[in-house]
């Protein structure tokens, strides 16, 4: 299947999605988005950030990022605000596509690749 989005194996997507105390749905977001980008085979990358939690959300970030390599964790130390944390995560992306979504699943993965296709 032909590329249509990043040119010579470059990212499609890249995707910021800031956490705070959210360990209660980090793995859940994380892993459906993950699962919906591979099944259309798109190219991405999730830019999961730890905007200053202080319950699991860094150890699930890192859990889940050493098992899929497309996932990458920022911290932020002290939270700083919801934008700081989009526009920090933002900086960082390197797809054809940038965007970013809430931590707390208000937005069906599989809306994701729809767009993208759209696009």
């Amino acid at each position: 299947m032909k590329n249509r989005y990043g040119k010579n194996g470059n990212i499609d997507l890249s995707l910021v999605i800031p956490f705070f105390n959210e360990d209660k749905n980090v793995e859940g977001a994380l892993k459906s988005l993950a699962s919906s980008l591979n099944r259309e085979k798109i190219k991405y990358e999730i830019i999961a950030i730890d905007n200053g939690s202080f319950d699991d959300t860094g150890i699930l970030i890192d859990k889940l990022k050493e098992k899929n390599g497309k996932i990458k964790k920022l911290w932020i130390k002290k939270n700083q605000g919801y934008g700081y944390a989009i526009k920090r995560g933002l900086s960082m992306c390197k797809g054809a596509y940038i965007g970013y979504l809430w931590g707390d699943n208000q937005i069906s993965p599989e809306v994701i690749p729809k767009l993208l296709h759209r696009l």
